[in-house]
């Protein structure tokens, strides 16, 4: 009796296979991240409480995150994931590199002008618009964690353009790991670096997970 090969899998079964995989790791990654903030969050209140130092470290933060958001998001959302995702699907691999590079130096550039700017006139931006009615101690803290957490802005810029390069070649467990890797770098700031150089430490190690996500 002649033994019949096994049919190999439909390529629609596949695919959907090959979806749910990844949405899957999405998910948990997406979980882990929230609890990993929620940790993070516990955290900083049970080592510094409501103290002007976790208040200065709060508001030093808004400012690299807006210029991430303005500079480096908006590229990613309107203009290069879609090119690059499109000349990848037409096999132009060569092009799409391209414009991978002059997107990532342009936003290199930017973001590295935009940090260097915020940088001279901190003093400013954080008397009028991150803590006007904050007292001259938080104030005063706030300055130098504004100006240690901008070259998170750079950082930020080039690993969110990794990223969307990743996702893009259907790679998605760095990208989806990311921000836990961040909420462990301020973990751990805390666990090992504050009680040396309180709220500096974890300006310090937040900076430092933000360059591990490049990796």
């Amino acid at each position: 009796m002649e033994q019949r090969e096994p049919e190999a899998p439909h390529p629609q079964t596949q695919h959907k296979t090959s979806f749910f995989g990844t949405a899957s790791v999405v998910m948990i990654a997406f979980v882990l991240s929230r609890v990993s903030g929620l940790v993070r969050e516990a955290l900083l209140g049970s080592t510094f409480g409501a103290s002007y130092a976790l208040d200065a470290f709060r508001a030093a933060q808004r400012i690299p995150e807006m210029l991430y958001y303005l500079v480096a998001g908006g590229a990613l959302a309107s203009a290069f994931i879609p090119t690059f995702a499109a000349y990848l699907a037409r096999g132009e691999r060569r092009l799409a590199w391209q414009v991978a590079s002059a997107i990532t130096n342009l936003v290199l550039l930017v973001t590295v002008a935009a940090s260097l700017v915020t940088a001279l006139i901190a003093p400013w931006i954080v008397a009028s618009v991150l803590a006007p009615g904050y007292d001259q101690p938080t104030q005063a803290l706030t300055i130098p964690l504004l100006r240690w957490m901008l070259a998170s802005t750079v950082i930020f810029g080039v690993s969110g353009l990794l990223m969307g390069i990743l996702n893009a070649n259907d790679h998605f467990l760095l990208p989806a790991l990311a921000p836990s890797l961040y909420n462990l770098g301020i973990l751990l700031g805390v666990v090992l670096l504050a009680r040396r150089w309180g709220i500096h430490g974890v300006a310090v190690r937040g900076r430092r997970a933000a360059r591990t996500e490049q990796h």
